[in-house]
């Protein structure tokens, strides 16, 4: 019997045996396995708690009561474990975002510094940020240029900074400043002057902005 087959054949015997005593060092070998063993364990130890969610975050949804730690930790494995956390610390928001930007969506009132963490990871989470600031939306498109897209009535340094980072992004740039942009592009991305088919681009999207 190889490895694998070792490890399975522990998973199934503890999903027979259901009701494994927490506090066991069953319990505790079969969590480092598969953190969603947890649901198949009564009254598991703290301990057993964190290595589940160490393991997989989503555990996290199999736990009564969660210390703060073990959030930390199931958000920390994955992000997107934030969703069956209700009022997270704005440290565990931290950790969420910082792991996988998307995990936003999750967040009621995120702070100023969790936005800029969210958008640091990925640009693309502004779209779950209403009325981000300046400093949000220059970070989110620093990442992505084509966050640019979510954002209503863009700052001329905030397009400056999109089209940086991706030449595309110029179809997202509201026409009245689609020029005197390019103008002041460093003289190495004036050599990727926009082509028709962008600035093509940037005209439908304003026009259907209107």
């Amino acid at each position: 019997m190889n490895k694998l087959e070792e490890l399975y054949d522990k998973y199934c015997a503890l999903e027979d045996k259901k009701n494994v005593d927490g506090n066991s060092k069953e319990a505790l070998e079969a969590i480092k396995q598969s953190g969603d063993a947890l649901k198949y364990i009564s009254n598991p130890s703290e301990q057993v708690y964190l290595e589940a969610v160490k393991k997989d975050g989503y555990a996290l949804q199999y736990i009564n009561n969660p210390s703060e730690q073990v959030y930390l930790e199931a958000v920390k494995q994955n992000g997107y474990a934030s969703k069956y956390i209700s009022n997270p610390s704005e440290q565990v928001c931290l950790e969420a975002v910082k792991q996988n930007g998307n995990a936003l969506q999750y967040i009621s009132n995120p702070s100023e510094q969790v936005c800029l963490e969210a958008v640091k990871q990925n640009g693309n989470a502004l779209r779950y940020i209403s009325n981000p600031s300046e400093q949000v939306c220059l970070e989110a498109v620093k990442q992505d240029g084509y966050a640019l897209q979510y954002i209503n009535n863009p700052s001329e340094q905030v397009c400056l900074e999109a089209v940086k980072q991706r030449e595309g992004a110029l179809q997202y740039t509201p026409s009245h400043m689609f020029d005197s942009m390019i103008s002041s592009l460093p003289d190495s991305l004036k050599l990727l002057s926009p082509s028709k088919t962008i600035r093509e681009l940037a005209e439908k999207n304003n026009k259907e902005c209107v």
